[in-house]
């Protein structure tokens, strides 16, 4: 049982199955240590507060920028994002016309391409390692003619495919019965003391001579002692009994719900404008790193004052779709959009190609696109993390792709999921127990890459909010050599397989070997734009 209380804890600590809280929960130095300056702090954050308090509290931005999140969903209703909402002003909210005939009914804050035009949504779908499983199965099945290339394809992916899909029905089946103990000693109890909720502080001061309670009194505090939670247990339960769902190759809400042809781009008359959808958590989250609003008391400080947020919902639990990241990324420049926020990936992208076409439009259009590396602790360098900015073309230059790095200066400063790669990853970013918003005016803490993303990419819109003259390509130029210098520490690299944890230097882990930093972009940016009058 141990080993499932400590997989729970580092689960939460990872990722977004930790409890929401009220932001009262969380101490100062918790909600702001990404802003911090190692400078003055020690603190590897991005800087953002001394900017503030030394320069922008001092002067006015010139420009709003329009930040695209391709994401989940976001809550557009959260007290900390709500004056931050994109507002499309050519359209007239509810009246089911294109008012302004880009395509897109009602479009207020953006479009949602994982539903139907009856308001129907996506939640959970397969993953893409799936989805390209059975398309490989039933190319060899049907083709006689199937190439010996294409038959090892498929042969290491079904490998690969099947000891996923049978670790994840046993790692169901051991928490199934671990929830089963949990929840009946939490019963027992409960009844027992006749109270709604058991904490570690009480249980620790009960005996009883009922070997029956005693010893649900002993399984109890085993797992409160560690900060475990009844709703962390239901919502981990409920996170398997999803990944059972993205092994399943019969599994197709969207040919039941869409039923496009996801490999036809122009097959786009699909989708609704709810782009808060059914699980905007980790959207939300993502939002409120670049605009949540600052100094109103409430909640957390974005890092962008002068932003509008447009949400592009094209994210399910589960792998996206390549053609709704496409069509996203066009309707995000069409719309105005200057960056755009991408905090996902995968192994697989069989449309890889629709990617990249609408990469380069938005690189045609100036658009600033940033995006995770992922929190597989691999080398993308040689494991490609879709979307990627090395297409079939060439490189597509305004792309920046960013790690996660933690907060001290020392051998674990670059964050222990974070993908990393000399040529793949540009620049790392603080993603480590960083609290953002989370829907229905609640906030939590999680870590990734994710959300190193939009720190950058609040960086970005905060820079160019005040240097507006900047193309994009000089902006990326500006955020990557203005970087904090971290190049010659030596950090751990955990790799599978080791004994022993490796050490390399952080500058082999992206092509700066730096943390973004607002402060020094920022007086860069002054120099290269005067220099330019």
């Amino acid at each position: 049982m141990r080993n499932l209380i400590f997989a729970i804890v580092t689960i939460c600590s990872l990722s977004l199955f930790g409890q929401e809280k009220n932001v009262d929960n969380y101490s100062p130095e918790t909600l702001t240590w990404q802003h911090k300056d190692y400078k003055t702090d020690k603190i590897l954050g991005i800087a953002t507060q001394r900017l503030y308090n030394e320069i922008l509290n001092h002067t006015s931005s010139k420009k709003k920028i329009i930040v695209a999140i391709i994401d989940s969903g976001v809550d557009v209703e959260h007290e900390d994002l709500k004056d931050q909402i994109w507002i499309n002003k050519d359209e007239i909210p509810d009246n089911g016309i294109d008012d302004d005939k880009n395509g897109y009914i009602d479009d207020i804050h953006g479009w949602n391409f994982l539903g139907n035009k009856d308001g129907v949504n996506i939640n959970t779908t397969t993953i893409e390692m799936t989805r390209y499983y059975l398309t490989l199965r039933n190319e060899i099945d049907n083709n006689k003619n199937i190439s010996p290339e294409k038959i090892e394809e498929f042969k290491a992916l079904e490998k690969k495919f099947l000891r996923r899909y049978n670790d994840s029905k046993t790692e169901k089946k051991n928490f199934g019965q671990f929830r089963e103990n949990y929840l009946l000693t939490d019963s027992i109890l409960k009844k027992y003391f006749k109270t709604d909720q058991l904490t570690y502080s009480f249980l620790k001061k009960q005996t009883s001579s009922d070997s029956r309670i005693q010893a649900s009194i002993d399984y109890q505090k085993d797992i409160l002692k560690k900060g475990i939670t009844y709703t962390e247990v239901q919502n981990y339960y409920q996170h398997l009994k999803d990944a059972a769902k993205i092994y399943d190759y019969y599994f197709d809400p969207r040919k039941e719900i869409i039923g496009d042809d996801l490999n036809d781009i122009n097959d786009d008359d699909y989708g609704n404008n709810d782009v808060t959808g059914p699980t905007a958590e980790h959207g939300t989250m993502v939002a409120g790193l670049v605009a949540a609003t600052r100094n109103n008391n409430i909640g957390i400080d974005g890092i962008c004052n002068n932003v509008s947020i447009m949400v592009v919902r094209a994210v399910p639990n589960g792998d996206e779709y390549d053609k709704d990241v496409a069509l996203g990324i066009r309707y995000a420049v069409d719309n105005g959009a200057n960056v755009i926020n991408m905090s996902f990936g995968k192994a697989y992208s069989p449309n890889k190609s629709m990617v990249w076409d609408a990469m380069r439009y938005a690189a045609s259009k100036n658009v600033l696109m940033i995006k995770a590396a992922g929190n597989d602790n691999v080398n993308i360098d040689n494991n490609v993390h879709y979307p990627t900015a090395f297409s079939n073309k060439g490189k597509i230059e305004n792309v920046i792709t960013i790690g996660a790095s933690d907060q001290k200066r020392n051998k674990k400063m670059k964050a222990v999921f974070s993908n990393y790669g000399q040529e793949a990853v540009d620049i790392f970013a603080p993603g480590v127990d960083i609290v953002s918003s989370h829907p229905h005016n609640t906030y939590k803490k999680a870590s990734g890459t994710s959300f190193s993303s939009p720190i950058s990419t609040g960086v970005a819109a905060l820079i160019w909010s005040y240097f507006p003259e900047l193309s994009a390509k000089e902006l990326k130029s500006i955020l990557l050599e203005s970087a904090f210098d971290v190049s010659k520490r030596k950090v751990i690299i955990a790799r599978k397989g080791q004994q022993k944890d490796q050490k390399v230097r952080f500058g082999t882990l992206s092509q700066t070997g730096g943390i973004i930093n607002a402060y020094a972009a920022y007086k860069l940016a002054a120099i290269r734009t005067q220099a330019t009058k």
